[in-house]
């Protein structure tokens, strides 16, 4: 048995490593990917070069954007004032003039 390690230029090429899994003629082992290789990748693939601090800043950003939205879902929810009016939404609005 020999193990390889295959870098997929084109999304396409997964579904041919996909049918040949299958045909049970390979396995497919996926490697989690380390910090140091995400922020290679990322320095890499950036148009300028990033810092520590650049990669940090987008992190904490993401993060707190994730978090707003759970907290606007959660409100949606459970807060029924929030979605009092939802039902009256489907009827037909009319416009005097």
């Amino acid at each position: 048995m020999e193990t390889l390690t295959i870098e997929l230029l084109n999304p396409a090429s997964k579904q041919l490593l996909l049918d040949l899994e299958q045909l049970k003629l390979i396995t497919i082992n996926p490697k989690p990917a380390t910090i140091d290789a995400v922020i290679t990748a990322l320095r890499t693939n950036a148009a300028e070069e990033l810092s520590l601090e650049d990669i940090t800043s987008e992190v904490e950003y993401v993060r707190s954007a994730r978090y707003a939205v759970d907290m606007l879902r959660d409100d949606y929810l459970n807060d029924k004032e929030l979605t009092a009016f939802t039902a009256i939404d489907s009827e037909a609005f009319y416009d005097a003039r």
